[in-house]
């Protein structure tokens, strides 16, 4: 071998390894999740087909309650969004989407598509959770020669140095394993602020030329891949301020309707779906549960009434669909639960889910100080009875009590929760407080009175962390405002 041909050799081995390493590494710096759950991450895990892709920025992940559309519509979707994405971060998306596993439909929120102001953002906020790939190079190129970036900052953007560099310093489990896989991507809230109806004008005003271009380019991606593209615009309330982004959803709708494609405009006929102003958004600007359902439902009948899906009923590979749907059902549990704030109402409702979560109850210290307050907790009614004479941890699953340690001085108890999640119950006898602790998180309540710990087997989070201080009365105490994700 001569010497040329070893260089050449050894300089392809060297780009290969770097290439690799680079990859494999930049896969865990990576921004996994831009949002609640859903992303590229979880789709790449989806090994059937997938019936409706969702794209856009946070009202589609806001207003399209995936849950709704498989148990109602037989319709399996899944949102790919981003806070604020753009019209070419939604371009990058559906390309990596389509590569990955290509939609019967692609169903599009225009919002942000007459927006491109901030191509960082779209870096930080889009580009970043996608593959590094042909496509993420081309758009990088693109985006520097459009705005006029050095070639120092446009090395920087190929390199995805601009945020990734410095993300070893928070690397959580999440970057190495994906753990919400089911979460088909809704984000839903039973917020609630009354608004007045948007004002509605017809004029027209031009859409920026640059993204006239990647909304082209979407319509072209969808034409490769034999996708059929519906584009959707959510209902909220519009600044007055801001009513040229009206004018120019209204250019894009007659863009799309000399184009043939659909375009159903959400915001402009909202009293079309019965959103109600007054009960359905959360803030100003986005839609809550029961603005979601109506839109939601909207959405379902249109797309039955003109796609055929297959019927995936009982059929492997679509388990997911349905935890996503119980995912969705125990967050407005959780809300519901967390709106509670004395200990009898919030055991009376407690005790209707004993057949569906793993409740564990610990009764802490001088607990019984409690019985001089008028009533004493229900306890009964989730079929403790005993153990509230004479204190200890209990722990009920399926509806019937699973452990209980009656007051031992001494104990530790271990249990696993559908095989994957540690439970461990402890106590010395030098403790004045019930200890316990799931999958290594501790949820000892550090208090005289009671705690409890409401935990969902089939999807492995915390539903609902409590606690009540008996020495200031019945009062519930909620840990934390979000979701323990294990």
């Amino acid at each position: 071998m001569n010497d040329k041909r070893k260089i050449i050799i050894e300089i392809t081995a060297f780009v290969l390894v770097f290439v690799l390493a680079f990859s494999c590494c930049y896969n865990v710096l990576r921004i996994k999740d831009i949002g609640n759950g859903g992303g590229i991450e979880a789709y790449d895990d989806i090994k059937v087909p997938v019936d409706v892709a969702i794209f856009g920025a946070s009202h589609s992940v806001c207003t399209v309650d995936n849950s709704i559309l498989w148990k109602d519509y037989g319709i399996a979707s899944y949102t790919l969004w981003s806070g604020s994405q753009e019209v070419d971060g939604t371009y990058l998306f559906m390309q990596d989407a389509f590569k990955k596993n290509k939609p019967k439909v692609a169903l599009v929120e225009t919002l942000d598509f007459i927006n491109y102001s901030n191509p960082d953002r779209t870096l930080s906020l889009s580009a970043l959770t996608t593959d590094y790939s042909k496509d993420y190079v081309n758009w990088a190129i693109k985006t520097a020669s459009d705005q006029g970036y050095s070639r120092e900052y446009l090395e920087e953007m190929l390199f995805r140095m601009p945020i990734v560099h410095s993300r070893y310093k928070e690397l959580a489990k999440t970057d190495f394993i994906q753990e919400r896989t089911y979460n088909r991507g809704y984000n839903g809230s039973n917020e609630c602020l009354p608004c007045e109806p948007p004002t509605i004008v017809d004029d027209r005003e031009d859409v920026p030329e640059i993204d006239m271009y990647y909304i082209n380019k979407i319509i072209e991606l969808c034409k490769e891949y034999d996708v059929e593209l519906v584009f959707f615009h959510a209902p909220f309330v519009l600044d007055d301020a801001n009513i040229f982004e009206q004018k120019r959803q209204n250019y894009l709708s007659d863009y799309f309707a000399e184009n043939g494609i659909p375009f159903l405009d959400y915001y402009r006929n909202y009293e079309s779906c019965g959103i109600d102003f007054a009960t359905d958004l959360r803030e100003g600007n986005h839609l809550n549960d029961l603005g979601a359902t109506k839109v939601t439902n909207a959405l379902g009948q249109y797309l039955v009434s003109n796609y055929e899906f297959a019927d995936k009923a009982g059929k492997a590979g679509y388990e997911d669909w349905d935890t996503h749907v119980r995912y969705v059902e125990d967050r407005k549990i959780t809300f519901n639960l967390k709106k509670i704030d004395d200990l009898g109402d919030y055991l009376k409702s407690l005790s209707g889910y004993t057949d569906r979560f793993t409740i564990i109850v610990s009764f802490n210290g001088n607990y019984k100080v409690i019985e001089g307050y008028d009533g004493i907790p229900d306890f009964a009614s989730m079929g403790l009875g005993t153990e509230y004479d004479v204190g200890g941890l209990a722990v009920i699953r399926n509806g019937k009590v699973d452990v209980s340690t009656e007051g031992s001085a001494e104990y530790n108890v271990y249990r696993e929760f559908d095989g994957r999640v540690d439970f461990v119950g402890f106590k010395s006898a030098d403790d004045l407080f019930e200890g316990y602790m799931i999958n290594g998180n501790d949820y000892t309540k550090d208090c005289n009175g009671f705690g409890i710990t409401v935990y969902d087997e089939t999807c492995h989070y915390i539903v609902d962390d409590v606690y009540v201080d008996v020495y200031e009365g019945t009062e519930v105490h909620h840990v934390s405002e979000d979701y323990v994700i294990y």
